[in-house]
């Protein structure tokens, strides 16, 4: 074998490796693309099944006040006396 065959084979070995390495990246990015597909549809369905739970309604702080009898209270604009 002369060195231009010896060249060529090194140079088809060496396409063959780079090619395996570049399947091998399509796998890995392929992989990695669903994954983080799947995290957010995982994500989104978790969201949209929270904003169905139902949760206790939030009051005002004022609303949990307690009324003290012959005091008045301030409600919007107004102020109402609370009876004795």
């Amino acid at each position: 074998m002369n060195k231009a065959d010896s060249y060529k084979a090194g140079l088809s070995a060496e396409i063959d490796l780079l090619n395996d390495i570049a399947g091998a990246y399509k796998k890995i990015s392929e992989a990695a693309i669903q994954s983080a597909k799947d995290r957010a549809i995982e994500k989104g369905t978790k969201d949209a099944a929270d904003s169905y739970v139902e949760k206790p309604e939030k009051k005002p702080p004022g609303s949990w006040r307690k009324l003290t009898p012959g005091k008045s209270v301030k409600t919007d604009s107004r102020r109402l006396k609370v009876p004795p």
